[in-house]
């Protein structure tokens, strides 16, 4: 008798054993997620800043020539 409830409690030991391991696994995935989400998150708002920067600078890059576009033409309707 003692031998049947030795390994019941031996067995339900094992089994709680792995129901909290499987509990931790769940409980690691889902930080394991929510890390990655941040990071994405995160990655994705520094490619639209760095998006907007590069626009920013084509456009102070044409402002830039079309003023020295009109120089260039005053220049030359001087000139004439």
């Amino acid at each position: 008798m003692k031998k049947k409830v030795k390994k019941a409690f031996v067995r339900e030991e094992a089994e709680r054993k792995v129901k909290l391991l499987q509990v931790e696994e769940k409980a690691k995935d889902r930080q394991r997620q929510h890390e990655f989400k941040k990071a994405k998150l995160a990655f994705e708002q520094e490619m639209e800043r760095s998006e907007l920067t590069s626009q920013q600078r084509q456009e102070e890059k044409r402002e830039r020539h079309r003023i020295k576009l009109k120089k260039y033409e005053k220049q030359i309707q001087s000139r004439k």
